[in-house]
C-alpha cells in the first residue's frame, strides 16, 4: 500500500480489505493477477521446515 491504497479494493485499511474481500471473490478479479513467487516458513518448538511456492 505504497500510495495508502490497495490496487484490487482500493483499501487504506486492513479493516477495509477484510470487509471488500468478505463480499468479494478472487475469480473477479483473476485477469488482474500475476505470477508470484514466494517463500513461507513454518516452525514449532519441534520441527522447522521452510517451502518454495511458485503460483502461477
Amino acid at each position: 500500500m505504497s500510495d495508502g491504497k490497495t490496487l484490487v479494493s482500493e483499501a487504506t485499511s486492513y479493516q477495509e480489505i477484510g470487509e471488500f474481500w468478505d463480499s468479494h471473490d478472487l475469480g473477479e478479479f483473476w485477469e488482474q493477477t500475476e505470477p508470484v513467487e514466494f517463500e513461507v516458513e513454518i516452525s514449532s518448538s519441534t520441527w522447522s521446515r521452510t517451502t518454495r511456492v511458485v503460483v502461477q
